[in-house]
């Protein structure tokens, strides 16, 4: 064999390989996200025409100023999400390591563009809106009867009249009666939510009292001992204590 005719050799095996490696990152990817890919491709190569220049390879540049672009519309578009953004990137990178070409998306300039494009639209909180008297008002109103209705209607004026975070609230301990935050004395993890459940009673006046709430609920679910926010299943039983992230639920099902 001549060395032209063994080089056609090596290079047919080599397209070969190429292709069932090529064959292999598709199969390693879910169907939507090839669905993802092929669409946030078409955008970027559909770019890339509009300037004329080519979008495999692509310049680190041009992937730039797609990624500027995308963040700044030059029309009446909304700018595209963070999110967006970074998975037409991976989807530009994947092209290019599929084709065996360097990815442009490493490039520090492509990188410094993201990073000032996240400052841009994915940093800066959206701001929400306090919680006000009437919206606890209207909460506690549409509890439903049975001894949830009763422990979350104490978990709601409870933490808005003292100002509680759900981990102090998970904290809070019963006293050996069924008497008020304001006159008991209801122990918990530490310090600073002790005093403020004890105070959070005489708060009645800026909104919805706990302290009916709290005889309410402690007689109704005889607790005497131990986590005053107790699980309740849907036969309307008592189970354990209830955690800071199944108090944040509560939270969210009764005020969003």
């Amino acid at each position: 064999m001549s060395g032209h005719d063994a080089r056609a050799v090596v290079a047919e095996r080599l397209a070969a390989l190429e292709a069932k490696v090529a064959a292999a990152v598709v199969r390693s990817r879910a169907p939507a996200t090839l669905r993802a890919y092929r669409s946030d491709w078409k955008d970027f190569a559909t770019f890339c025409d509009q300037l004329g220049v080519d979008a495999l390879p692509a310049a680190p540049a041009v992937v730039a100023g797609y990624v500027a672009e995308l963040a700044d519309p030059p029309d009446d578009r909304s700018p595209a999400r963070v999110s967006t953004i970074t998975r037409r990137l991976a989807a530009i990178g994947e092209g290019h390591k599929v084709s065996g070409h360097p990815n442009p998306c490493t490039d520090p300039l492509v990188r410094e563009t993201m990073k000032g494009v996240r400052r841009a639209l994915g940093v800066a909180p959206t701001q929400k809106k306090g919680i006000t008297t009437g919206d606890i008002k209207a909460a506690v109103a549409a509890l439903p009867p049975g001894l949830a209705g009763h422990r979350d209607r104490l978990l709601l004026t409870l933490g808005f009249a003292g100002g509680f975070r759900r981990s102090e609230l998970a904290g809070i301990a019963s006293p050996t009666s069924s008497r008020s935050p304001k006159t008991s004395s209801c122990t918990s993890s530490g310090p600073r939510p002790t005093r403020r459940a004890r105070d959070a009673g005489s708060r009645s006046s800026t909104g919805p009292t706990p302290v009916r709430a709290w005889r309410t609920w402690l007689a109704a679910s005889a607790i005497i001992t131990g986590p005053v926010f107790r699980r309740v299943d849907r036969h309307d039983r008592l189970l354990g204590p209830l955690s800071p992230q199944g108090i944040a639920l509560v939270v969210k099902r009764h005020m969003v």
